[in-house]
């Protein structure tokens, strides 16, 4: 599985992915920081892959529709440690086969799952 993740998730995220055999582009790891939402909209339009982000502007369907990529993976805002955000993606990917959330809007909490 590919996945680009936005700056505002944690590296450890990435590593923890790439433990699990994905093939992983985390924004915080490029020498371009702050890039715009449009362009890490792009990189995971070319690349097919899931995007994993903690920025509300990119659940703006009109903007950019989740059909555009291969999943879009929301993790709402809270107090969420590094610990915690990995475990929650983690838990989620045991949980749920993403090829069946193909563009698809999935929002994340420690509490809740949704999609649409």
């Amino acid at each position: 599985m590919r996945a680009v993740i936005d700056e505002n998730v944690s590296l450890a995220l990435a590593r923890a992915l790439r433990e699990q055999g994905w093939d992983v582009e985390h924004e915080a790891e490029t020498a371009d920081r702050a890039v715009s939402d449009k362009t890490v909209w792009a990189k995971a339009m070319r690349a097919d892959a899931i995007l994993i982000t903690r920025d509300h502007h990119l659940t703006n369907p009109v903007r950019f529709p989740p059909s555009d990529v291969a999943t879009l993976l929301f993790l709402r805002q809270g107090n969420l440690s590094s610990a915690d955000e990995v475990a929650l993606v983690l838990m989620f990917l045991a949980r749920f086969d993403v090829s069946t959330l193909r563009g698809k809007l999935v929002t994340l909490s420690p509490n809740q799952v949704s999609v649409r």
